[in-house]
Order: C-alpha cells, then sequence, then structure tokens
C-alpha cells in the first residue's frame, strides 16, 4: 500500500479508518521512528482494522533500490518486542506477517533488546492460527524448556519462516524448538538465502573457535541453515 513512506505517515492514515476490511496492509520506510511511534503503529493496527479480514502484514524497508551505503544505521521502527507483537495477536485470520528490519542492527546492538525472543514465538503459534509465512528477527539465546508430555498445541499451518539475520548459537535446540510448535515447517529462509544457494560452505563441525572468529558472517549463515537441515518435514531432514 505504501512501498516508501513514515511510519507516522501510515498512522496518520490509520486513523483515518474505523474497524476497515483491508486484506493487506503493506507499508515500506528507511525514515527512523521512536519506540514510542511504534508503540502507536501497532496499537492503530489493532484499534482501526478489521480482525478477522486482515491477511497479509508487511512492515519493511522501503521498495525503493537504496544501497546499503545509503541505509540509515539503524530504525527503531523495526524493534519487535513484546507489547508490539502482543498487538497482532487479535488478527487471527494472519496468513502472512513481515516485520522485517535493516541490515546492520543486529551486529550493533544485544539482540535480546531489540527483537522478539523464541517466547514470543511460541505465543504467536497459539494466536495466529492461520499463518503459512513469517518473517522476523529473533533472539535464541535462550530457548524456552518444555517437557515432551506437555499438553502443546502445535500451529500446524506455518511452513515457511524467514529469520533474517537471527543469531542462532544452538541449532538443534532451536530445530527442536521450531518442530515441537511448528510441526509442517519445511523452510527456512535467511538474509544470506543467495549466497547459501551458490555453495561452497562448509560444515561447522570442523570449526574450532579462531576459524569461526575469522568468518563469523559464513558461521552465522550456516548456523540459521542448520536449523533447517534439522527440521522433520524439510528436505534435508534425514530420512
Amino acid at each position: 500500500m505504501f512501498g516508501d513512506a513514515t511510519i507516522e505517515f501510515a498512522i496518520d492514515f490509520l486513523d483515518l479508518l474505523s474497524s476497515c476490511r483491508l486484506v493487506k496492509f503493506h507499508v515500506g520506510t528507511i525514515v527512523p521512528a521512536t519506540k514510542l511511534t511504534t508503540r502507536r503503529f501497532y496499537a492503530a493496527l489493532s484499534t482501526h482494522l478489521n480482525h478477522f479480514a486482515l491477511d497479509i502484514l508487511y512492515v519493511g524497508l522501503a521498495e525503493s533500490d537504496y544501497s546499503e551505503m545509503e541505509m540509515p544505521p539503524a530504525l527503531a521502527s523495526y524493534f519487535i518486542i513484546g507489547h508490539i507483537l502482543a498487538a497482532l495477536f487479535c488478527f487471527g485470520n494472519l496468513t502472512e506477517i513481515t516485520l522485517a528490519r535493516p541490515l546492520d542492527l543486529i551486529s550493533t546492538t544485544a539482540p535480546s533488546q531489540i527483537c522478539m525472543s523464541l517466547y514470543g514465538l511460541r505465543l504467536l503459534s497459539k494466536y495466529c492460527l492461520e499463518l503459512t509465512f513469517l518473517h522476523i528477527t529473533f533472539d535464541t539465546s535462550t530457548v524456552p524448556p518444555f517437557d515432551q508430555s506437555d499438553n502443546i498445541i502445535s500451529q500446524s499451518s506455518l511452513a515457511n519462516l524467514d529469520v533474517a539475520l537471527s543469531p542462532i548459537t544452538d541449532p538443534f535446540l532451536v530445530a527442536q524448538f521450531m518442530a515441537r510448535f511448528f510441526p509442517n515447517l519445511t523452510k527456512i529462509y535467511t538474509f544470506d538465502e543467495s549466497r547459501w544457494n551458490a555453495g561452497g560452505f562448509f560444515s561447522t563441525n570442523y570449526l574450532d573457535d579462531k576459524e569461526i572468529a575469522e568468518h563469523p558472517t559464513e558461521y552465522a549463515l550456516f548456523t540459521r541453515k542448520e536449523v533447517e537441515g534439522m527440521l522433520p518435514n524439510s528436505k534435508g531432514a534425514p530420512k
């Protein structure tokens, strides 16, 4: 809808609506927004859009052809923390959610301060049962414990997850978590997907700490894709 706008403009637009039955809401921006503005934006979504009609939500970088050098150092409008995620729980019929962020945010700020935790992803599985595609960066430093005997309601619709630049330290635990709450998840995309498809990556099992430090980008990419290979329904899963 708005390929190159500001979060403030999107709020002003939403304030003109009343239970609007929009099916798709799209806003792209490269203009920084404060956390307060971000909170107002997601509150406006839940207040002014019909909770049953919204099918696709995109909040991310503008569609204009900006080079990495032209991007602002950090866009606060992409902070995905508890109050933001909770504002989306009322949209039970969402099938696609993209909450993208600028490329360098992870490298300059502690992940736990800027992105959703796996606890948030667990809640998402409870409220957005129709979701088939999700693009979001999350913090995996803490993987929520669960017992195999727990009566967990799985979200069976999600098949594709774009983890963008999510830092993943333990692919096995993350894959175990994903398989438990999203049993039909088959594909995990990452920001470096094209580099991965080009091939030439090696197993992290053969890297020592020094080599990991020398190749942080390659290591981070491999750990993200390693999660996909451990999912029961992925093409790379052991048969």
